[in-house]
């Protein structure tokens, strides 16, 4: 198990479906993870270097039966808020199996 390398908490609030006011999300949950923050370089959509941007994204680890679907919002042990931009669940027999949520 890989449960030793969560060593922050983070709050996750499902994502559930859209209503007629925006984005519906279940009830905060405090979940063990750990953050990894990067900047991610962007070239211009012509492929130049002349216009470009720093994309800031965080990684968040989770266990791996966290309810974390797609654009569910996510509080950061920094206190900073964002969105569930990618989810994917990664289950290597027997070891490795955690959640890898790309937050923006």
């Amino acid at each position: 198990m890989i449960g030793w390398m969560f060593t922050q908490s983070c709050q996750v609030e499902p994502f559930t479906g859209e209503g007629a006011h925006g984005a519906l999300y279940g009830p905060p949950v405090m979940v063990r993870c750990r953050v990894q923050e990067a900047d991610t370089y962007q070239r211009g959509r012509d492929g130049s270097a002349d216009r470009h941007e720093v994309d800031p994204a965080t990684t968040v680890y989770l266990p791996f039966n966290t309810d974390c679907p797609a654009r569910s919002r996510v509080t950061l042990p920094s206190g900073a808020a964002g969105t569930a931009m990618e989810v994917h669940r990664h289950a290597v027999p027997a070891r490795l199996r955690h959640l890898r949520v790309r937050v923006q």
